[in-house]
């Protein structure tokens, strides 16, 4: 069980009020009942930004699990350059995909995606009568640039809906906001507002003059139902007016030190990519055939998972460590090193393990020579998103600079750096050239290991592409948009065929022995693909929540959060 997910559990099941957990109001008894009150608190996350000079401290609410979108308020984060989610999951990374501005919504996606997240069904404010009791959910931090920060639960009364409301000087007039009594901690802004029945009404924003005032519920699903998901970063369907931008320019740039109104432009949506064509998904009849499944004990929230050197590697990050298990039996190795806050990547060779932590994007290299912390060494200059290790070079994707930077693989300093589109995610090494997922632009970018330059056009991935292997010289790449791999030729970059039609949400990739290895992580199943013909066989159902897999020899191995435990497959 995560820190955070303790607290909501102290916050929101205990009989003692709220302020004994650390701090909020008590519920009168009177208002969301106990069991929806947990559901709610699981789609509430914490989000920290970083605009100009200043950090930035807010709500968000998940409305699409699937999708993993959380909307929160846009003034408050325009023109953010980089975003933590703090989740019942860890620590995840978040980009803005789309903005309204006008009606004062942000729509922020998550990096990586991973299921199990909690999400609220939205209905319209008129829902609730004038009167009737009310309860916002956010974060508090306890101390204005400290990390400590807890649950709140406020109870309000709902006035009336339909009202014109400016929450700050400058900001643009919210046209059909609802409104409630009260005055919440302002970094409740972004969070649900919930009547008695759990549903949610409204989205609180909250400003220098008006703390009392949501989206209605509404607008809202309005505008989620007009969304047109792009391949890349920027989403479309959104009616942005360019007099809010403006203001929203003016209103930032007076008050947040080092603001860039680029930094607020997503740029226009990218076309849909059509997989009409595509390859049908492999036949159920090979599902389960021929492979044995052992579920192994990995540590609080497993997040990634690396093979080298006999050992597999496996982040956790509930308690923040790097466990070791022998890849030939499976069993834990004595002992586990400490990584940073929250670590979700990992990559290893026989020398040193790398892992990239979220909640600080640092990169920690730890040497499995050396016992507990003394192997573990935090690398500077870096804005970590992902790591892949080759034995004379570190290669790490910088998702808001923008670059990949190249580090020495035994000091970790820093050797050059390379712009690489939009959002560089996803990194995989190939025999001559470094594979990039540039999820702003939803393109591959092909970077030459020894120049350190990008040598060729960005390759349109599928939509919403998530993960990259480079293996029997071919390029594939995860699409979970489309539920589709791409597959490109490593060595001219083209595509090769067309897309692979897996189904569900591919997010993750593996290869071994002449096979591709596809995560679905909604659907919960691992695919096979033959490398050779680019042809779906079998389909694994695997159950839980797995994120992320790695494989060697005939053995394949993925993390399973909700169950806390690592999948050893043979066969």
């Amino acid at each position: 069980m995560t820190l955070s997910r303790i607290t909501l559990v102290c916050a929101l099941l205990a009989a003692a009020p709220v302020a004994g957990c650390g701090g909020g109001q008590a519920p009168s008894g009177d208002g969301v009942p106990r069991d929806l009150r947990v559901r709610v608190a699981d789609a509430t996350v914490a989000v920290v930004g970083r605009v100009g000079e200043r950090v930035v401290r807010q709500t968000g609410t998940v409305v699409d699990a699937r999708q993993n979108l959380v909307v929160t308020t846009a003034h408050s984060l325009w023109g953010a350059r980089s975003l933590k989610l703090d989740t019942t999951l860890g620590t995840l990374h978040g980009r803005v995909v789309a903005l309204a501005p006008c009606h004062d919504l942000a729509l922020l996606e998550t990096y990586p995606k991973l299921p199990g997240l909690g999400a609220l069904e939205v209905t319209a404010a008129r829902e609730a009568l004038p009167g009737d009791l009310l309860e916002v959910f956010g974060f508090h931090w306890t101390a204005p640039q400290g990390p400590a920060k807890q649950l709140r639960v406020e109870e309000v009364r709902k006035v009336r809906s339909g009202s014109d409301v400016r929450v700050g000087p400058g900001l643009p007039i919210l046209r059909a906001a609802m409104v409630y009594d009260g005055a919440p901690p302002v970094d409740l802004t972004g969070g649900p507002v919930i009547d008695v029945q759990g549903r949610m009404v409204g989205l609180a924003t909250m400003g220098p003059r008006a703390r009392n005032a949501a989206v209605d519920g509404a607008t809202i699903n309005a505008l989620l139902g007009s969304l047109e998901h792009g391949d890349g970063a920027a989403h479309g369907g959104w009616d942005d007016a360019p007099r809010c931008h403006r203001q929203l320019d003016d209103w930032a740039a007076a008050r947040r030190a080092g603001f860039v109104a680029a930094d607020a432009k997503l740029g226009p949506p990218l076309d849909r990519t059509q997989h009409d064509d595509a390859a049908p998904a492999g036949d159920d009849a090979n599902r389960d055939r021929g492979m044995t499944v052992r579920r192994l004990p990995a540590g609080e929230v497993p997040t990634d998972v690396a093979v080298a050197g006999g050992t597999v590697w496996v982040t956790t990050a509930g308690n923040d460590r790097l466990i070791a298990l022998d890849a030939r039996t499976g069993e834990l190795r004595s002992g586990s090193s400490p990584t940073g806050a929250n670590p979700l990547r990992v990559a290893a060779t026989h020398a040193a393990v790398w892992t990239v932590n979220a909640e600080d994007r640092t990169l920690t290299r730890v040497d499995p020579r050396l016992p507990g912390d003394r192997g573990a060494k935090q690398v500077k200059g870096v804005d970590a998103l992902d790591v892949a290790v080759a034995p004379d070079a570190i290669w790490v994707t910088n998702g808001s600079a923008g670059t990949v930077t190249r580090l020495d693989p035994v000091s970790g300093a820093v050797r050059g750096s390379v712009a690489a589109g939009r959002y560089p995610t996803a990194v995989a090494l190939g025999r001559r050239d470094v594979w990039v997922i540039d999820s702003g632009k939803g393109t591959v970018v092909r970077i030459e290991r020894r120049e350190n330059r990008v040598v060729s056009k960005p390759v349109q991935a599928g939509r919403d592409p998530q993960d990259v292997v480079v293996a029997d010289g071919s390029v594939w790449v995860a699409n979970r948009g489309d539920g589709t791999v791409s597959r490109l030729s490593e060595r001219t970059g083209h595509a090769v065929g067309r897309p692979i039609r897996v189904g569900g949400a591919p997010t993750a990739l593996a290869a071994a022995n002449g096979r591709v290895f596809v995560v679905d992580a909604v659907g919960a199943r691992l695919i096979s693909i033959d490398a050779r013909s680019g042809r779906p066989g079998r389909v694994l159902a695997v159950g839980g929540f797995p994120g992320a897999v790695a494989a060697s020899g005939g053995v394949v191995w993925i993390t399973d959060a909700r169950n806390a435990d690592v999948l050893r497959l043979r066969g």
